[in-house]
């Protein structure tokens, strides 16, 4: 279950009157957590309003059988709403699905969406939005947004896998400039420190120091600091970049993973039915397996 959906009927809960304390509870989640959705999503009112229209139905129940001959009436006179109306576009959708997807879009939260697009009560918006998302029209606009808005973004899955191959490949030698020299110890006065011999000390010293801005590609950066140790460049980690470049570039692997499992399951299998054929004996038994694209 995603964070998303979690909000979403942890929201539920509370406008049905469960506690914060319980909520936490329920989806392991700390009370700072759950007051901050009901702060930000407005949880409160929507509690309120949700009361206020349980206790206007059960009011509206005692009039309705004497009321029923003229709302039939009325229904004949009212024109029909605008989701019976024909489509107005070529996808064939009307005005109102075409921006449930778009609002749907902005959070993928599709309560939320139903009721800023249909006006509609928290209890209505539950299980109406549930039926908008299972309309294959709609669930067709809402992936074409989806790829609309990864071509704005300019994401796509080579992208994602170009930017993978670039950490994996990144060199702090790039980054970086280093040298090293040797240099005579001498003491305070300026004069050469001798040691026991009489001969001169030879220091080795080393010097870092980081290329020009200009000069490097900084998206491949992790973080730059600065410390008791002086400046500390630190880059993706390039382990991690290239075992998902391998997971998501040799996926033949996993399945002569799972091929070879498999194989040795059914050898197990032959054993024992083999086992069962010689009176539980296996002595005399040899199982020959081909291996992967050997010949037959």
């Amino acid at each position: 279950m995603t964070r998303e959906e979690i909000k979403e009927l942890a929201e539920f809960d509370f406008i049905k009157g469960m506690s914060i304390e319980d909520i936490a509870s329920k989806y392991g989640l700390s009370k700072n957590t759950i007051k901050t959705w009901r702060t930000r999503n407005g949880w409160v009112q929507k509690r309120k309003d949700s009361k206020d229209s349980r206790e206007g139905s059960k009011g509206s129940k005692k009039g309705s059988k004497k009321d029923s001959k003229g709302s039939n009436e009325l229904e004949k006179k009212t024109p029909p709403p605008e989701e019976d109306k024909p489509p107005d576009n070529n996808n064939g959708l009307t005005a109102k699905q075409q921006a449930f997807a778009r609002e749907y879009m902005k959070s993928y939260n599709a309560t939320q969406a139903y009721m800023n697009v249909y006006d509609a009560t928290y209890e209505s918006a539950q299980t109406l939005a549930s039926k908008m998302l299972r309309n294959v029209q709609i669930r067709t606009e809402i992936e074409r947004l989806k790829k609309e808005k990864a071509r704005k973004l300019d994401l796509s899955y080579e992208s994602l896998l170009l930017d993978l191959a670039r950490e994996a490949n990144a060199d702090i030698g790039e980054y970086v400039n280093f040298a090293s020299h040797d240099e005579t110890v001498v003491d305070g006065k300026g004069k050469p420190v001798l040691d026991t011999n009489g001969a001169e000390i030879i220091a080795h010293k080393s010097q870092v120091w980081l290329k020009d801005k200009a000069d490097v590609d900084t998206s491949l950066i992790k973080k730059v600091s600065v410390g008791k140790d002086g400046v500390q460049l630190e880059l993706h980690d390039r382990s991690k970049a290239r075992d998902e470049l391998l997971k998501r570039l040799a996926p033949d692997e996993k399945l002569k993973a799972l091929q070879i499992e498999k194989a040795k399951t059914d050898l197990e299998l032959a054993k024992k039915k083999l086992e069962l054929l010689n009176g539980g004996k296996d002595d005399d038994v040899t199982i020959n397996i081909q291996p992967f694209g050997g010949d037959e």
